[in-house]
């Protein structure tokens, strides 16, 4: 038997145990698995300590192991495929900026069909352009025009720094969705990646700046920040070029302004615009845009954002119901796109787990709710968000309605929006796309007649 050469007292037995944890998580990127007796790295670890082995020995047999070889060993990277041919599809037309309520290309307004698609920086590191490119076929299929991508993903493995090429392949990236027409939101950091706010300001200065060559990219700083995924985003600076269009990240879903809570209202002031969702209620299609118009023009307790804004992760849909979750029912996408385009520039597609946020073709339920969504946003007018609000209810503004208030709601119960411009105007009728009453026949009022009606969403005009 070996000669112990330290005391194995409990108080030395934890420092042992201690450090071996550390050594592993460090090195290995695990812990030791001490019920698993094909897993004996912990124990012979433990045994040299007892032997009066220093913590650098320790170290240095961990380093000598085929897993840590595995893990830290250069890689041979794939020789990068050539970029796809320029797909058809509607030409990009230079950078985006903010004229009030509106997102705005050199040629004028534009429409905001982005669509998940959280995998795409990882897929193109490791050369899977065809993929991408099905993928990118399916979003011009149901009229998106763009993806929004994470940049980091614990979900996937995907860590900017294990990845030396990382930068030249997110030009690859760029280049890829450029020759697709399709425009490129990059969403930082998500789950911590880097930590620290000095970590995450020097990524987002890195990433942004290689956006940033390109003019059809867009950046976003952080994916859902209240749920602890990145720093504080009130904190970052811009240290990219001003060239590109940049937003905070989105707060905490319809919570009320909380003093206590740093998450609970919108991050001002705007970096250049403001992205947002809301909760996924049973009614969540009636926030998708209503959303943004009070975001942008504030409210009790909030001063507002003034800039556009955009809802970047509503309801997903899916082939299967998952309350809460997940939604199967075209018309409650028919009716959130309606809303989106009456208040801002567009709204974020988002899909289910396995399929659009992994760039993969969904199925058949799950693109019939996406190109629902898009349909109807395209259907609204794109110059509705200036025009005047009104609605049904209590304290409504003082702007005759268009359609007549559905016969099956009261004045209190109605959940109808309407936005009114110079001889034309468009309503969605919320409470139409919920179980039971997707049968409603829109009736003209107030001088108006009806031009067009899908489902909960109505283009009207004056005689």
């Amino acid at each position: 038997m070996p000669t112990i050469a330290v005391d194995p007292s409990v108080a030395n037995l934890q420092m042992f145990l201690g450090t071996i944890q550390a050594i592993l998580t460090q090195q290995l990127g695990r812990m030791p698995d001490f019920e698993n007796k094909d897993d004996t790295i912990g124990a012979v670890l433990l045994n040299m300590a007892l032997n009066g082995k220093t913590g650098a020995d320790l170290l240095a047999f961990v380093q000598q192991t085929d897993e840590w070889h595995a893990r830290h060993d250069q890689k041979p990277q794939p020789s990068p495929s050539p970029i796809t041919p320029p797909a058809t599809g509607p030409e990009i037309r230079g950078r985006l900026h903010v004229d009030g309520p509106r997102l705005f290309d050199t040629a004028g307004p534009w429409r905001w069909k982005i669509v998940t698609a959280f995998d795409a920086q990882r897929l193109m590191i490791g050369n899977q352009t065809t993929q991408l490119t099905n993928y990118a076929a399916w979003t011009r299929s149901v009229g998106g025009n763009g993806w929004r991508v994470f940049l980091n993903w614990k979900v996937s493995g995907l860590d900017f720094r294990q990845v030396p090429t990382y930068f030249d392949d997110l030009r690859r990236l760029c280049q890829f969705t450029a020759a697709q027409r399709l425009r490129l939101l990059g969403t930082a950091i998500a789950d911590q990646i880097p930590g620290g706010l000095s970590a995450q300001q020097d990524f987002l200065g890195r990433a942004f700046s290689v956006l940033a060559e390109f003019d059809h990219t867009i950046g976003e700083c952080a994916n859902e920040p209240y749920n602890g995924n990145s720093e504080l985003p009130t904190q970052f600076t811009r240290t990219w070029p001003n060239t590109i269009l940049v937003a905070r990240g989105m707060c905490r879903p319809n919570a009320a302004p909380n003093p206590a809570d740093p998450h609970s209202t919108p991050y001002i002031p705007s970096l250049g615009f403001t992205t947002y969702q809301n909760s996924r209620d049973p009614d969540w299609f009636r926030k998708v845009g209503k959303d943004g118009f009070e975001i942008r023009g504030g409210f009790e307790g909030f001063p507002g954002s003034h800039d556009a804004c955009v809802n970047n992760e509503p309801m997903g849909a899916a082939e299967t119901m998952q309350p809460g979750r997940r939604s199967n029912r075209p018309v409650e996408f028919k009716a959130a796109g309606g809303g989106a385009g009456l208040f801002t520039s567009g709204v974020t597609g988002h899909g289910d787990g396995d399929t659009m946020q992994r760039c993969m073709v969904p199925g058949p339920v799950e693109t019939s709710c996406i190109k629902a969504l898009f349909d109807s946003l395209e259907m609204v007018p794109i110059d509705a968000p200036t025009w005047s609000y009104t609605r049904y209810g209590p304290a409504h503004p003082n702007v005759p309605m268009p359609i007549a208030l559905d016969p099956r709601d009261s004045d209190e119960t109605s959940r109808m929006h309407a936005m009114v411009g110079p001889g034309v105007a468009a309503a969605v009728n919320y409470n139409s796309a919920l179980p039971g009453r997707d049968d409603w026949q829109a009736v003209a009022a107030n001088g108006w007649r009806i031009v067009k009606q899908d489902g909960p969403v109505v283009l009207c005009a004056l005689p």
